[in-house]
């Protein structure tokens, strides 16, 4: 306060109420803060139940990680949130889902592969398993020279976001990392609370649970008609397809071939060397059929070392 109108020095009753003022002042915006942090638990834990509810209902992870993202930007007031899974093969961060940021943009479609912001997972700057690194930070642990995305909604302070990096990793059930949450531009300016944190990991476990059941999901799909072991197709399968091959060669009179063979000595190399050697050996097979067999042809373990092939269109040459 200025310029007082009697151009006179306050008087101790004036400061009283003065403070007063104040503390009434405080205690209002204490107030609305709460309602306001009521308000996002509540939609909090909406959007945990909604998502958790679809787990099971909705194996199709992608979905899955759209509603975490959105969830994290409702619930947690992040306007950029997105999730990336960890390619097997490359270890590139593939962008699965987003909001506020362009899944096709130059923030998600740049070249990071996940052992670039692997240093980023440091454990002093680990909160309820979130890593929250300053800028400078964060900088000095990332092997590339230009940042693909920097903060623009920042404030000033020492409790102020300030170009910071947030992220959570997806762990499977095996505990390794399998991709990542970044969360970004809080709507408040502020770092996020311990609090706050704590409801991102939750979203975060949403998420790897997402990732988890689907691939459990595609599996079983898969191994309903494939053998485990070599990943051909099992013995209901041939029955299946050898049934069909023989009515459309009834009724449209033309040829198939079928092709039946097994290993020779096989129990020998069981005997002999143990049956993770028999396993390899039948891996091994398998892959040879899987490759020499031209497209349309489908390969089978229809028996313990017996395979076959159904080769449509096939004549006796």
């Amino acid at each position: 306060v200025d310029e007082p109108v009697s151009r006179k020095r306050a008087t101790d009753e004036e400061l009283d109420v003065l403070v007063a003022v104040a503390d009434h002042a405080a205690l209002a915006i204490q107030a609305a803060q709460e309602a306001a942090d009521a308000v996002r638990h509540r939609i909090s834990l909406e959007q945990l139940l909604e998502v958790s509810s679809r787990l099971t209902a909705e194996p199709a992870a992608d979905e899955i990680l759209r509603d975490v993202c959105r969830g994290v930007r409702d619930a947690l007031g992040f306007q950029n949130v997105a999730a990336q899974l960890i390619h097997p093969a490359s270890g590139r961060l593939e962008a699965r889902a987003a909001v506020g940021w362009d899944l096709d943009g130059e923030a998600l479609s740049s070249e990071f592969e996940f052992g670039d912001v692997e240093p980023l997972l440091d454990s002093a700057f680990e909160v309820s398993g979130c890593f929250l690194l300053p800028n400078d930070e964060a900088e000095k642990r990332l092997s590339h020279d230009s940042l693909p995305y920097v903060s623009h909604r920042n404030g000033r302070g020492p409790h102020a976001w300030d170009r910071h990096w947030l992220l959570v990793p997806l762990h499977n059930s095996a505990g390794a990392v399998i991709g990542l949450i970044w969360a970004d531009e809080p709507e408040d300016r502020l770092l996020p609370s311990e609090e706050k944190l704590q409801a991102l990991r939750i979203f975060a476990n949403q998420a790897a649970a997402a990732i988890v059941s689907a691939a459990h999901q595609r599996e079983l799909r898969f191994l309903a008609d494939h053998d485990p072991l070599t990943r051909l197709l099992n013995r209901r399968a041939f029955v299946e397809r050898l049934d069909a091959e023989v009515a459309l060669a009834i009724r449209y009179r033309r040829t198939f071939g079928l092709v039946i063979c097994d290993l020779d000595g096989f129990k020998l190399l069981n005997d002999q060397f143990g049956h993770a050697a028999g396993d390899e050996a039948l891996q091994v097979f398998a892959r040879i059929l899987h490759a020499a067999v031209r497209k349309g042809v489908e390969a089978f373990r229809i028996g313990g070392d017996e395979f076959a092939l159904v080769l449509a269109e096939a004549g006796e040459a």
